[in-house]
C-alpha cells in the first residue's frame, strides 16, 4: 500500500508519520492530500496498536490530521474501513464522518466503507 500513490498525485503528496506515546511508537498514520479531489483530504491510514487503541489517542491524530487538511486548502477528509473491522467503523462514525457506500476492494476482508466528514 505504501509503495502505491494514487492516479494524479505524486510521492510529494503523500505524508507518512510515525505516532508515538510517551516516546514509544504505537501506530502510524498516512494522507494524501488533495486526494480525491482538490478539496478533499484522503486518510489511507491510521493504525494504532492494541494497547494504545481506546485512550483518545486515535482523536489527538485525528485532530492533527484535521489541522493538516485545513493547511492544503482541503474542506473535508475521506478515507476506507474494513466493514469486519467494527470497533475501527463505530470509530470514524462517532468521530462525525458518514458512509458513503461499499463495495468489494482488494486487501480488505470484508467490503470497504467509503467514509467522509466535510468541514475538517
Amino acid at each position: 500500500m505504501m509503495s502505491k500513490v494514487p492516479a494524479g498525485r505524486s510521492s510529494e503528496d503523500v505524508f507518512i508519520y510515525a505516532i508515538s506515546v510517551n516516546s514509544k511508537v504505537c501506530g502510524c498514520v498516512v494522507t494524501v492530500r488533495s486526494y480525491p479531489n482538490p478539496h478533499t483530504a484522503y486518510l489511507a491510514l491510521l493504525l494504532l496498536v492494541e494497547s494504545a487503541q481506546g485512550k483518545s489517542h486515535g482523536q489527538q491524530v485525528l485532530r492533527h490530521v484535521e489541522a493538516e487538511a485545513r493547511s492544503w486548502g482541503c474542506s473535508s477528509l475521506a478515507a476506507a474501513v474494513d466493514s469486519r473491522n467494527e470497533r475501527a467503523l463505530r470509530f470514524w462514525l462517532r468521530e462525525g464522518f458518514a458512509e458513503q457506500f461499499r463495495k468489494e476492494a482488494e486487501g480488505f476482508m470484508g467490503q470497504a466503507v467509503a467514509i467522509e466528514r466535510n468541514g475538517v
